[in-house]
């Protein structure tokens, strides 16, 4: 990446004038002020949520800079008019016409918007560079995070996500689950609803018979001859003979998920399907039978 557009007027202070405009150019821009953006996030093109927002905006800000550009051209050439009438009227000296405060000003002002937007443009695309693979690593941590909980995000009535995992249209106009590092890629929204409710059913069964089985427990700790270190012997014992009751083992955050074998996988808007990544899955609806 090239270096970064060193600050016009250097030190600062050599042109107050200036210095004040950029300062303030810097301290508005949207781009560069992280705590505008925290407060108009009304502005979609604020969420920095994908590679081609960012592109998009570093599309706009380009134009500005070529406007921007043009405008500074015209005002120096219009200076180079004035300095020449002034020669030629015998009012001045080449390189000694004092250059007048309101064309100063406007050529100031128009540095100092240049500087703020290609501060914004080196921003931008040091943002689009690093977005992929720190975007990628993001959305694969989240992938099931939580387990299956089916909690879905719903943008403009459709859903996107659900568990972390991205929701897309299908070749046949449904939703389906867009994630190649999840088990349930492709399968869709629905069947991923189904299953989901069939682990709420199984969790609530397992928690059912743990509840039974530390009233057993206490059945045991109220005998005399039993004390804590004798529980403690007893449960493991127990659990070796009822695997299933131990919830520890049948976690939201483990790898006990339901098992998606059994699901249609779809297409992706007619594209050809992709194998999911191999993750390891346990059938959690069978779990407890």
């Amino acid at each position: 990446m090239k270096a970064a557009t060193p600050r016009p007027y250097t030190p600062v202070g050599s042109e107050p004038k200036f210095d004040k405009l950029v300062d303030r150019f810097l301290l508005e821009s949207r781009i560069l002020n992280k705590n505008i953006r925290e407060h108009d996030m009304q502005n979609a093109f604020l969420n920095f949520e994908s590679k081609a927002e960012l592109q998009s905006m570093l599309i706009d800000v380009q134009k500005k800079l070529t406007e921007l550009r043009d405008e500074l051209i015209t005002t120096k050439d219009h200076f180079k008019r004035y300095e020449k009438k002034l020669i030629n009227e015998g009012k001045g000296m080449p390189n000694k016409v004092v250059e007048p405060e309101e064309m100063k000003v406007k050529r100031f002002t128009l540095e100092a918007q240049f500087y703020t937007h290609t501060k914004e443009a080196e921003h931008l695309t040091r943002l689009i560079e690093n977005f992929v693979e720190k975007k990628q690593t993001e959305d694969d941590k989240a992938v099931l995070r939580f387990g299956c909980r089916g909690m879905g995000k719903i943008r403009n009535s459709v859903l996107v996500l659900i568990d972390g995992m991205k929701v897309t249209g299908s070749a046949n106009g449904f939703r389906i689950i867009n994630s190649p590092t999840s088990p349930y890629h492709l399968i869709s929204a629905f069947d991923y609803s189904t299953m989901h409710k069939e682990h709420a059913v199984a969790k609530s069964q397992l928690n059912n018979k743990l509840a039974a089985f530390k009233i057993k427990l206490r059945a045991v700790k109220a005998t005399a001859a039993e004390t804590e270190i004798g529980i403690a012997d007893k449960t493991k014992e127990i659990l070796k003979l009822h695997p299933e009751w131990n919830l520890n083992k049948i976690s939201w955050r483990g790898k006990s998920l339901p098992d998606p074998s059994g699901f249609e996988r779809h297409q992706l808007n007619g594209k050809p399907e992709v194998k999911p990544t191999e993750k390891t899955s346990v059938p959690i609806s069978k779990a407890g039978k």
